[in-house]
């Protein structure tokens, strides 16, 4: 006999996905692709994550640094938003 366990993950993914395709009527085709990008993006939360934990494990003056350099990187993509991430 099978038995299937699963999270309150699976289940939410379940309810999302029906949602999408019931109630917004999201082609069937498509919802590999939404649930594709909804996984990057939980993933890109998680790193970003991970990264303040690490940079917050950082001594005081490092952390003024990466603070200087991520403004300064945003000031530069504000002056020139053609700029591709380099």
């Amino acid at each position: 006999q099978n038995v299937f366990h699963f999270s309150e993950a699976d289940f939410a993914r379940i309810q999302f996905l029906c949602d999408m395709h019931y109630d917004l009527e999201v082609e069937t085709e498509t919802l590999p692709i939404i649930l594709s990008l909804m996984d990057q993006v939980y993933d890109l939360r998680r790193q970003v994550k991970h990264l303040s934990r690490a940079i917050h494990d950082q001594p005081a003056d490092v952390r003024q640094n990466i603070f200087e350099n991520l403004r300064l990187l945003k000031d530069l993509q504000t002056d020139n938003p053609d700029e591709t991430d380099k």
